[in-house]
């Protein structure tokens, strides 16, 4: 289970950054609705994403070394 959660953790957090750099890239390019939501949206959801990401990895290494003790 921890390991899961630690995948799940890199899995979201890597996916959540490449979001944000997409959104940024296609802010820079000048195209605001993107399939047909505004570019802060998916901003949000990327930064949203490696939330989510740092507390899975957070909480399979507390369980990790709560298995320890």
């Amino acid at each position: 289970m921890n390991r899961m959660m630690c995948l799940v953790g890199s899995l979201a957090g890597w996916l959540g950054a490449l979001l944000c750099v997409a959104a940024v890239v296609a802010r820079a390019m000048t195209k605001q609705p993107l399939f047909g939501h505004e570019l802060a949206t998916y901003l949000q959801l990327g930064i949203a994403m490696m939330v989510f990401g740092c507390f899975a990895k957070l909480e399979g290494a507390s369980c990790k070394r709560a298995v320890k003790e």
